[in-house]
């Protein structure tokens, strides 16, 4: 099925879409607004995926970036612990530099506001001069939703 996200869409309505997703309904998401496409992956293609982005990890808390894409657009869990489980198992075996936990998504969600909006908002933010953290975050959510959009 296909399900087209336009911009005068409900919350609750993109959120109902999500969660069958998540209950494993297999939908083709498309956002009018974004033009981005989303389908549901392979367990496989998403190890691959955070596989390739976590190499450029330069610090765990890049790990937000992942939880945000994978939140936002893939139907993980947006509790933290739940998020971390899944990443766990699903990377079961991969030699990580940086492993996923709860406190490499939960301080820097706390220490910085924009990192808690949905990836939408990140296209729209403007890094204040001198600002590290956030630039560093986008780059790591770019280059995992190019390699998700793709698989």
């Amino acid at each position: 099925m296909r399900v087209i996200f336009e911009p005068g869409d409900k919350p609750e309505q993109r959120n109902l879409i999500m969660n069958l997703q998540k209950c494993g309904v297999e939908f083709v998401i498309i956002d009018e607004t974004s033009k981005r496409v989303h389908r549901k992956l392979s367990d496989n293609e998403y190890c691959e995926a955070i596989r390739q982005v976590s190499c450029s990890f330069t610090v765990g808390s890049q790990w937000v970036a992942v939880y945000r894409i994978l939140v936002d657009f893939y139907g993980y869990p947006s509790d933290m612990s739940a998020f971390c489980s899944r990443i766990e198992v699903l990377m079961k075996g991969v030699n990580l530099t940086f492993p996923c936990d709860y406190q490499s998504i939960q301080k820097p969600l706390a220490s910085c506001a924009i990192l808690q909006k949905h990836y939408s908002k990140w296209q729209e933010y403007k890094a204040k001069k001198g600002d590290r953290v956030f630039p560093r975050q986008k780059m790591v959510a770019d280059k995992l939703l190019g390699l998700l959009e793709n698989s």
